[in-house]
């Protein structure tokens, strides 16, 4: 599995907390989790989901930051944390950063290397909370009861449910009528009795209709993403 890292530079770095948006969410749960509105150096668009899972960190889907259908990188991506609708959300950041991803889509698309992360330059995470993060084996991932979440029609929504292992890298899980849609990238995560903050055990990558599928956080990601300057605590 080979990462390839990326820098995305804008003239100026720009942080937005606007006025009179700060009042629709105020869980970690849901401030820490962007929808991202992204453009290809292709000119292919498309929307996506992103979590922040350090102070400076955050974990997506690697076709988030490579298009799928061209094997292009970024040529803008603006991170609306917290977004509800249009002019509503939490927190804003369209400036610089460093991403990476593990995905290569010369030959089409394939979910198992999936994944990506974003490296700020700033404490981003200061302004939208984090959520906690951290690798699970087959055993403690078997018919786990998990949280799901994204966009759909950019209005973040939810699903709930049993995942099982598809192997080293992937899960599965029946996904619900009312998710199907939604855009890839965001949080499979916990968070239930015990946990203080919500708990990522990787990130949703696709749908063939019926199964969802996720990509899992590994060792090896979290290595690749403390090497990379994210700080964990």
């Amino acid at each position: 599995m080979r990462r390839f890292l990326c820098f995305f530079l804008v003239l100026s770095l720009l942080c937005i907390h606007p006025a009179g948006q700060a009042a629709t969410y105020t869980r970690v749960e849901d401030t820490a989790v962007a929808l991202m509105d992204i453009t290809f150096t292709c000119g292919c668009t498309r929307t996506g989901a992103g979590t922040m899972i350090a102070v400076n960190g955050l974990i997506t889907a690697g076709h988030n930051l490579l298009c799928h259908t061209h094997n292009k990188t970024l040529k803008t991506c603006t991170f609306y944390f917290g977004y509800a609708k249009p002019n509503d959300w939490y927190y804003k950041y369209n400036g610089s950063f460093r991403y990476a991803y593990y995905c290569n889509f010369s030959s089409g698309y394939s979910s198992k290397d999936d994944i990506g992360y974003v490296v700020f330059p700033s404490n981003v995470g200061n302004n939208t909370g984090w959520y906690a993060s951290t690798v699970q084996d087959d055993y403690g991932l078997s018919w786990e009861y998990t949280n799901i979440s994204g966009y759909k029609n950019n209005r973040k929504t939810n699903d709930w449910n049993q995942i099982t292992v598809v192997d080293s890298k992937q899960v599965k899980w029946p996904q619900s009528s009312s998710f199907q849609g939604s855009c890839d990238g965001g949080p499979l995560y916990w968070f239930y009795e015990g946990l203080e903050y919500p708990q990522v055990i990787g990130v949703y990558t696709s749908s063939d209709g019926s199964m969802g599928y996720g990509r899992r956080l590994t060792n090896q990601i979290f290595s690749d993403m403390r090497a990379d300057g994210i700080k964990f605590n």
